[in-house]
């Protein structure tokens, strides 16, 4: 009896495994939304996983979740901090004086502003007015050229060491709050399906750069601290029907914090035999633009600074007639782009040395 109750718990754990790694969890219970048709669709998953685990669990869920990437750039507007000529001993009690440069490449907005501010072991410095800075921002013109900002953050009064520290060494943040959107296109191909059935290899004579298999990955304009996919479990090029794909928004590995996703928003071409179908946990306000509501915007928000796991925004594209003397699979772009607010932190060490150290330096 107790044999056959273990096989049963190690059985049920397996099950689970399974569909843990098909990502059927993920989508029955996705963090934004919960609704029937999510079920079905990881029910779906979840049963295709057990019928091929060897498959499944090689093969992950978002196989197509890594887009490639046109420009190797961190973001469309580069942003890096100079510490080259920034002092970094100091004496306890004497004022902490620090200098940096903020360095700009901005070829694409016509005005890019940045929010500086100051912290030495978490406490917030007092942000010295310089001819770039007014109001606590700075603002970059468009150009091609690096423009540079320097700033200055003051302690007044410096740290003062406990009675038996003779050395302390703290950390200096420069914590820049910047506004950053990034963009990602992702190709659709539609072709008849009589003609697909009679086609090996529909994308032979088709230069397609971001092509896996028969799936087709996005591709973003620029990195980006948040990365921005679209994609399908189903193989390309789609035929008529209804096929259902996912956004999907991950945090990377940056230095900083997600303060607030300002939009998401999805675009079809007015003409075509593409448009995204309802229901859909974007919303359409015109005829090809669809958009996340705010409510979702904050949830993702907040999920994506508290867990390492994908926002995953389930819809559905819906392909209308098409013509069967195509012989070649027709393309059509769908674009999408996310906007956030994120804070940058650049840090260094600081050394204070007691009085006493500095008596002796001197």
């Amino acid at each position: 009896g107790s044999i056959i109750a273990i096989c049963v718990v190690l059985f049920i754990a397996w099950l689970a495994f399974i569909w843990w790694q098909s990502g059927a969890f993920q989508v029955c219970f996705g963090p934004l939304v919960f609704s029937l048709d999510r079920i079905s669709i990881g029910i779906e998953k979840g049963l295709k996983c057990v019928k091929d685990p060897v498959d499944c669990l090689f093969k992950p869920f978002y196989d197509w979740s890594e887009p490639t990437v046109v420009e190797k750039k961190e973001e469309e507007t580069s942003v890096k901090v100079d510490f080259s000529d920034t002092r970094k001993v100091f004496f306890e009690g004497k004022d902490i004086v620090i200098k940096a440069a903020i360095v700009v490449k901005n070829p694409i907005r016509p005005s890019y502003g940045l929010e500086p501010r100051c912290f030495l072991d978490d406490e917030e410095m007092e942000l010295g007015e310089t001819p770039r800075i007014s109001g606590g921002f700075i603002e970059f013109r468009k150009s091609d050229i690096e423009q540079r900002a320097s700033i200055i953050c003051e302690k007044k009064g410096g740290i003062q060491l406990d009675g038996e520290e003779d050395i302390k060494t703290l950390n200096f943040e420069l914590r820049l709050i910047k506004s950053i959107v990034t963009r990602t296109e992702w190709n659709v191909y539609t072709l008849h399906e009589d003609v697909l059935k009679r086609t090996e290899n529909p994308f032979e004579d088709i230069a397609e750069p971001n092509l896996k298999g028969r799936k087709v990955l996005s591709r973003m304009k620029f990195n980006s601290p948040l990365k921005l996919v679209i994609g399908s479990d189903d193989d390309q090029p789609f035929s008529e029907g209804r096929w259902p794909f996912s956004a999907v928004l991950r945090k990377r590995d940056s230095p900083g914090k997600l303060l607030e996703i300002k939009s998401l928003t999805l675009e079809v071409p007015l003409s075509g035999p593409v448009v995204i179908a309802q229901p859909c946990e974007f919303k359409s306000f015109d005829r090809n633009t669809y958009s996340l509501g705010s409510d979702k915007l904050d949830d993702a928000t907040e999920i994506l600074n508290k867990k390492v796991v994908p926002i995953d925004i389930h819809c559905t594209l819906s392909v209308g007639r098409l013509d069967s003397e195509k012989q070649v699979p027709e393309r059509s772009v769908i674009q999408a782009e996310v906007e956030f607010d994120f804070e940058s932190v650049f840090t260094i060490p600081i050394t204070i040395f007691s009085g006493v150290e500095r008596e002796e330096l001197e």
